[in-house]
């Protein structure tokens, strides 16, 4: 790796919540940089946050492995009502952004199973993205207003619409990555 793309690589000070950095061979033949992105442990902490690992799983949680595991085993049904009480979810808009009937979350609330390894996925998506909105608006409240309203830099469509299918939640944290860099959106 050459001088050049190591800069390319330096964080700065301030960590961010998606760190986005242009990668040489991800230019198009336009000239067109495309950004990745690498999580933040800051960002990983506020999902540990969002979902109350502590207290809904009995464990810290340190990094998205440590997740993925949790997803596997399936998210108790207390991590559903702790997000739909962060987010001032209905149970209809929770069980559209979930994937599953309002039927089907009332069983699982009623036998107080746990949630099979997609909901959860789905549940952690969602709560992967409400950190990052509030690690970028620095306010829960204005995390939810945004989540909430139409954006033009989604076509007009709101957030919380798009953020149950995978495809959609890329956007959503897509535009959440350059407002955080002030990229005009």
């Amino acid at each position: 790796m050459s001088s050049i793309e190591k800069d390319k690589l330096k964080i700065p000070g301030r960590k961010l919540a998606a760190i986005a950095f242009p990668v040489e061979h991800n230019v198009t033949e336009k000239g067109k940089v495309v950004y990745g992105s690498l999580p933040d442990r800051r960002l990983i902490e506020g999902w540990t946050d969002i979902l109350d690992a502590q207290k809904l799983f009995g464990k810290h949680v340190k990094d998205a492995i440590g997740f993925h595991n949790l997803i596997e085993q399936g998210f108790p049904y207390s991590s559903v009502e702790h997000i739909k009480k962060m987010l001032d979810l209905s149970d209809r808009e929770l069980a559209v952004m979930l994937d599953i009937s309002e039927r089907t979350l009332a069983r699982v609330k009623k036998s107080r199973d746990r949630l099979s390894a997609g909901v959860s996925d789905r549940l952690y998506r969602i709560a992967r993205i409400f950190s990052m909105a509030c690690y970028v608006f620095e306010d829960k409240t204005a995390a939810k207003k945004w989540l909430r309203s139409a954006q033009i830099g989604l076509g007009g469509n709101v957030p919380l619409d798009l953020m149950h299918t995978e495809a959609g939640s890329q956007e959503v944290e897509d535009l959440l990555g350059r407002i955080e860099y002030g990229v005009i959106s």
